[in-house]
């Protein structure tokens, strides 16, 4: 039997949380009378906003945690749609540098219910590199970056209407950004390939039909954003991005991941709203990616 719960987290902390140590967290709430043990997954983001997720072990059923940080609390709530609805709150702290997240689940009533045993799991989240990434200079045309190619760290030339990129990225060794958003490139730049430190890659709203092999080559990715194109079909080469923290396919038309999706073990947030995603292939990809927060949505019908 499936015990699908609302949750109120309490998390009493004696130091002043900062959202920028806060990082990702997953383990186990065991609750004591019926020995249920749930999956949880926490990611403290930038600006005290939480993402997360928690399952039990045995089902790829996996539901969404959403809330903030208050003070020195950290305040979540989790709502479902069950028979069977638990209420309560957790009450804990950090321990061993913040390695280590334990507390009791009490019940509305004050009585200890379960326990929680939580550690960090990832030293890296997207949202710092999303933060990093601002601050950088962004040259806004190849002309400019090729005046001085090995300083290029970042490339924003969103809405400039190009159809394809020059064959010149091989000659910024130290490239970590690439924001080509509204554009109107219908294959994925093979060019791209050559990019081997890049990090953040944004190709959304370009029509994007077609995505080869040559994705597999950035190996450094942690933050792709493809949403809002005309994609089909993703290859199996996205199975070699195992750096990757965050994925954005939303609105496109995907009806089915290749296995290799699982090799992504470090991602923390995907978004695949919008697609024509079966019941069946929501399932599958839980269980090959258990401790990701996947962000379904609506999916399109055929």
């Amino acid at each position: 039997m499936k015990y699908q719960f609302i949750i109120i987290f309490l998390l009493l902390i004696s130091n002043t949380v900062s959202s920028q140590n806060w990082k990702n967290y997953s383990g186990n709430l065991i609750l004591s009378e019926k020995e249920q043990k749930v999956e949880l997954n926490i990611l403290f983001l930038n600006e005290g906003t939480i993402i997360g997720s928690y399952r039990e072990l045995e089902s790829p059923t996996q539901f969404k945690l959403v809330g903030n940080i208050e003070d020195d609390s950290l305040k979540l709530t989790v709502r479902l749609s069950s028979n069977d609805e638990l209420k309560g709150f957790l009450i804990g702290g950090l321990k061993k540098k913040q390695r280590r997240f334990h507390g009791l689940f009490l019940d509305t009533n004050q009585n200890t219910a379960g326990r929680f045993k939580l550690k960090q799991v990832f030293n890296e989240s997207y949202t710092d590199l999303l933060k990093e990434h601002r601050g950088l200079y962004e040259h806004t045309t190849f002309t400019e970056a090729l005046s001085e190619p090995k300083k290029v760290v970042s490339i924003d030339m969103a809405r400039q209407q190009l159809e394809n990129i020059p064959d010149v990225f091989g000659q910024f060794k130290n490239l970590v950004s690439i924001n080509l958003l509204g554009n109107r490139i219908d294959t994925f730049p093979a060019e791209l390939a050559k990019t081997r430190k890049l990090k953040e890659l944004s190709l959304s709203s370009n029509g994007l039909r077609i995505v080869g092999k040559e994705i597999g080559e950035l190996k450094n990715l942690r933050t792709l954003i493809m949403n809002f194109n005309k994609i089909e079909e993703i290859p199996k080469e996205i199975g070699n991005l195992t750096e990757l923290l965050y994925l954005d396919l939303g609105d496109n038309q995907i009806s089915k991941f290749p296995v290799e999706i699982g090799n992504l073990q470090k991602l923390q947030e995907f978004h695949v709203d919008d697609n024509f995603l079966s019941e069946e292939e929501k399932e599958r990809l839980q269980r090959l990616l258990p401790k990701c927060v996947i962000h379904y949505g609506n999916q399109r019908e055929k």
